[in-house]
């Protein structure tokens, strides 16, 4: 049987909304202390107020480099393997092969609580003789 893809897809850019608030902050600071030197009454002060502008580089250099990092990392799950490749300029490649996992259930529970908790239960075929239950390991974690 051929490995096929089944989904392919990168992180959102959400994940980063704290750093580019961050930013967009900083950025806003030095555009402020930039217009505040401009205007000020010292002769000096008015000439360095454009150059205080250079100081931008840096917020949005923090910003893009978020941006690429999570651009660049790709999540791939074959019907074999889950490959997570990242990087910018040297692309890093993991894979896990999942030949060993046979069964993948997910279950709905709420314990003493108004939010629905989700758990999963993995069967393992010769890693583990049995079966590994979550959801009863959750359970007995939340309830004691």
């Amino acid at each position: 049987m051929a490995e096929t893809t089944i989904w392919r897809g990168n992180p959102s850019q959400w994940k980063n909304f704290g750093s580019f608030l961050f930013a967009a902050i900083i950025a806003i600071a030095i555009a402020a202390v930039s217009i505040f030197a401009a205007r000020s009454a010292s002769a000096e002060s008015r000439r360095l107020g454009p150059f205080i502008l250079i100081f931008l580089l840096l917020p949005i250099f923090m910003a893009l480099t978020r941006y690429l990092q999570t651009k660049n990392r790709i999540y791939e799950l074959t019907t074999e393997r889950l490959k997570t490749s990242e990087g910018v300029f040297n692309r890093v490649t993991d894979t896990l092969e999942l030949y060993r996992v046979k069964d993948l259930q997910t279950c709905h529970f709420s314990v003493a609580s108004r939010r629905n908790r989700e758990c999963a239960t993995k069967h393992f075929g010769r890693v583990l003789a049995g079966r590994f239950d979550l959801c009863n390991s959750i359970v007995g974690w939340v309830a004691g």
